[in-house]
């Protein structure tokens, strides 16, 4: 092929991208931004991840810090004031829920559900290693109120107040299907684009950490935030398990190795608390 038809081949490619990031209101990349190869686009090898960093702060951007609410059971909430320590859990304590499936499904992520001795791929390479932890805003509406907590803190539930302070990128909004089915239409519009015009597929990096931010319409009343740390097995931080299910501990009011600074601003409570005094007990207003 003639030097001169390869490299307009090539330079048409960020053309491409840059149009559907402009129709997304995203910040357009170079061709150095990029690695073309005869199959893919994508920015994996790069030190800096311009494109995929961009998409990324666009769907889910990284928050630094914010007040939010965590419903709880009794029983949890006296175990985190008590011992001091807020628990992530492991994603697969969600593997039933179907989140990472629809999201793999929506966007066309085949090779994660594939299944290696009877379990997906997701579940045995993404989610044994990710830690999680949900959260909701704090401005609610009255029935939104009621809605979370008759649904996550029934009975004798507990409502935290938290100030969560983050190093960590991970902590972030989720995102749900505008309807069942539709895929993210920044990532839908650059996959389809790419393919039609290029015969290439478009790897965003870092989209196996993403599927844990993304859920069914169904539950968009949520309004949830997640806080994620992957635990690379470095040593820095050590897995617990309880019932089956591995978790690890943030000290309450110091940043640690998870990357996350969580304080506890207020308890909401009908019950009576096995809890140290300096917490102040709120009677729940719904």
């Amino acid at each position: 092929m003639p030097v001169k038809n390869w490299w307009e081949e090539f330079a048409a490619v960020p053309e491409t991208i840059n149009g559907v990031l402009r129709a997304h209101g995203v910040r357009e990349i170079g061709i150095s931004d990029i690695t073309i190869t005869d199959k893919s686009v994508n920015d994996l090898v790069k030190e800096e991840k311009v494109l995929s960093n961009a998409i990324v702060d666009k769907v889910w951007p990284s928050i630094d810090n914010k007040v939010v609410y965590h419903y709880t059971s009794k029983d949890a909430a006296e175990s985190i004031l008590n011992t001091s320590f807020f628990r992530l859990y492991n994603l697969s304590k969600r593997f039933t829920e179907g989140e990472i499936v629809t999201f793999c499904e929506n966007h066309g992520l085949s090779g994660y559900l594939k299944e290696e001795n009877g379990e997906p791929y997701y579940k045995t390479q993404i989610m044994k290693n990710m830690y999680y932890s949900s959260f909701t805003e704090t401005a609610l509406t009255d029935e939104q109120e009621a809605y979370f907590w008759r649904t996550f803190a029934p009975f004798d539930g507990v409502r935290l107040k938290l100030s969560i302070q983050a190093s960590n990128p991970n902590f972030r909004p989720m995102v749900y299907e505008n309807k069942a089915g539709q895929p993210i239409g920044l990532l839908s519009d650059l996959v389809r684009e790419i393919r039609n015009k290029h015969d290439r597929e478009f790897v965003l990096s870092g989209i196996s950490r993403l599927c844990a931010f993304y859920l069914a319409k169904d539950f968009d009343v949520e309004n949830e935030y997640r806080i994620l740390f992957r635990n690379w097995d470095d040593g820095s931080v050590k897995p617990k398990t309880d019932r089956g299910t591995s978790y690890i501990e943030i000290p309450l009011g110091s940043m640690g190795p998870t990357g996350y600074k969580i304080e506890v601003l207020e308890v909401q409570s009908n019950e009576t608390l096995s809890i140290p005094s300096r917490y102040q007990v709120q009677p729940r207003s719904a």
